[in-house]
């Protein structure tokens, strides 16, 4: 199976890759076997390049063999909430006029960086600090704390690709779901579209 990711940035992908095998082969009870993923990255705004997305992913893909089973479409929300309405009213519309694409939108609230601080374990466990330091860390937002936390704690043989994946993978996915509605949201949008798909619809 794969799984085409429309997303604004690398390291947006980086955790969504992980954090997307992560729900499946939990709330499935399985592992996937088989399962990789095709990126496309924005650098920016994302709802603008979904149709070129799609066709990319489904019907000419860049090496043979890799069409896409379905695809996460992934738009920060930038604290903006018709950004939300207009990604999901862009989805329904493109699976309308395009059946049977399958799309799952992943749509955090402000930035992807949010999931990490609404599941403050994974985050204090991987950079090694107590949740009292991580209150003191300086930013406005998820993504400006981010960027001190890897300023301040990381190893700079790392990249941020890298720090993000290791992150998502220390993440409890029940923890987060029950904390996040914009997360629970992505979840349940996700085993949604893995169903269609698996029963038939997209294939």
């Amino acid at each position: 199976m794969i799984i085409g990711i429309l997303h604004e940035g690398e390291s947006d992908f980086a955790t969504l890759e992980v954090l997307s095998r992560n729900i499946l082969e939990n709330r499935l009870g399985v592992t996937i076997k088989n399962l990789s993923f095709a990126s496309l990255c924005a650098n920016g705004p994302t709802p603008p390049k979904l149709s070129a997305a799609a066709i990319r992913f489904f019907e000419t893909p860049l090496k043979k063999d890799s069409k896409v089973d379905f695809m996460i479409f992934h738009s920060d929300v930038d604290g903006d909430s018709t950004k939300r309405t207009s990604a999901i009213t862009l989805r329904d519309q493109y699976q309308r006029d395009k059946p049977p694409v399958q799309i799952a939108l992943a749509l955090p609230e402000p930035h992807m960086e949010e999931w990490f601080f609404a599941e403050v374990d994974a985050l204090c466990a991987y950079f090694e600090i107590s949740v009292e330091e991580l209150d003191r860390i300086p930013g406005k937002t998820p993504k400006d704390k981010m960027k001190s936390l890897i300023n301040a704690y990381s190893e700079v043989t790392l990249s941020s690709n890298e720090i993000y994946a290791a992150i998502s993978e220390r993440i409890d996915i029940d923890k987060l779901f029950n904390r996040d509605q914009n997360f629970q949201y992505f979840t349940n949008d996700l085993l949604s579209t893995y169903n269609a798909w698996s029963q038939g619809v997209g294939r």
